[in-house]
């Protein structure tokens, strides 16, 4: 006679104890130990994915406020309102050979550049929404340098081929001129809902982009 092993009888002597009595209550405790997994999961996930209580803000302003510079849309109604910031490492001109490259970041519907920064001296309509700040934070690591654009539309505040797309080459080309940024200077392009539609067309027209678009 072949004995079970001593985890299996455990096992059995347990559901045993434990088994429900008939179908109904069985139902119930299928959906019961359910409940109870889908509970046990979302706890774990959640507190994996929660930030610690210490954490450091999203984007320290300090990394980049000296080299902040807003275009308001008012001083030339042919381009674009902008916002570009230039981590340190780059240089005063912002066109050093440590600069990592510049990335374009475009709003959804609704948005606008200021979104992407925190209110600053040099920019004091920036509003700074937490997840386009991340983004800019997470740029300025890897060295690059940010030029955040609004759309022509001022009342859905959603991105147009047709209008933006000359207005914003004309903006990056007058950048490039001012920061010494060439054909050298990766450029690349991120963009959020509809930003991110408008992004996906610049590669049609890097011929007339003075930068190495990406």
């Amino acid at each position: 006679k072949i004995s079970p092993p001593p985890a299996m009888s455990m096992s059995v002597a347990l559901y045993t104890f434990y088994a429900p009595s008939s179908l109904h209550q069985t139902r119930y405790f299928f959906v019961g130990v359910t409940l109870l997994l889908l509970l046990a999961f979302t706890y774990c996930y959640s507190s994996r994915s929660r930030p610690p209580s210490n954490s450091t803000p999203i984007l320290d302003s300090s990394v980049y406020s000296s080299s902040l510079t807003y275009y308001p849309e008012e001083a030339d109604i042919s381009l674009p309102e902008t916002v570009v910031a230039i981590p340190r490492v780059a240089g005063a001109g912002g066109g050093g050979s440590h600069l990592g490259g510049v990335v374009l970041v475009l709003h959804g519907c609704g948005g606008s550049a200021l979104n992407f920064f925190p209110k600053t001296n040099t920019c004091t309509k920036c509003t700074g929404e937490p997840h386009d700040t991340q983004i800019v934070a997470t740029m300025h690591k890897y060295n690059m340098a940010v030029v955040a654009m609004s759309s022509e539309d001022r009342t859905h505040k959603c991105w147009s081929m047709n209008r933006d797309t000359p207005r914003v080459i004309a903006r990056l080309n007058e950048l490039a001129s001012k920061h010494g940024w060439s054909q050298h200077t990766k450029l690349f392009a991120h963009g959020l809902s509809s930003g991110g539609y408008f992004a996906s067309t610049l590669p049609f027209v890097r011929q007339r982009i003075n930068m190495h678009l990406r």
